[in-house]
């Protein structure tokens, strides 16, 4: 098993892929990943189990060597257009199983007061509470179009 980001909705998310491939050098020793920088160096992959996970019928995994602000934000603009079939997407930070039951913390933003720091700090929660090893902890972030209520 293991961590993923996801993103979900009730209209069809479409696969994305960056537009060329990119040098990945990863060093373990320095703590180091050199990936170019490129703000479409990402991949969104469609996610068939997303229901497992939400009540959204569509899901796509976010897979990326790391966080940049560049991609962040090209990842709130695919929300955008995302929103404009639909009136909520929501932002998945979950341990990929069937088995164990989760704890979620939700929140709410308008896509207008989503920064790409949001998506940082979602990707950077811990989903294992260190005081209940047992529960995986998911965190969800739904994204709306207008101000949330």
């Amino acid at each position: 098993m293991s961590i993923a980001t996801l993103l979900a909705a009730n209209c069809p998310l479409p696969a994305v892929e960056p537009q060329e491939d990119y040098p990945l050098h990863i060093d373990l020793d320095r703590g180091i990943i050199e990936d170019g920088g490129a703000d479409d160096n990402f991949y969104l992959i469609p996610f068939e189990e997303a229901m497992l996970y939400t009540d959204k019928v569509y899901g796509v995994l976010l897979e990326w060597p790391q966080y940049t602000p560049g991609r962040a934000q090209r990842i709130i603009e695919y929300i955008k257009q995302a929103l404009e079939q639909t009136d909520c997407v929501e932002l998945w930070q979950v341990w990929l199983s069937e088995d164990e039951k989760p704890e979620i913390y939700r929140a709410t933003c308008s896509v207008e007061d989503c920064k790409p720091e949001d998506i940082r700090d979602l990707e950077q929660r811990q989903v294992w509470d260190t005081k209940n090893p047992e529960r995986p902890i998911h965190y969800c972030l739904s994204i709306t179009r207008g101000t949330p209520s």
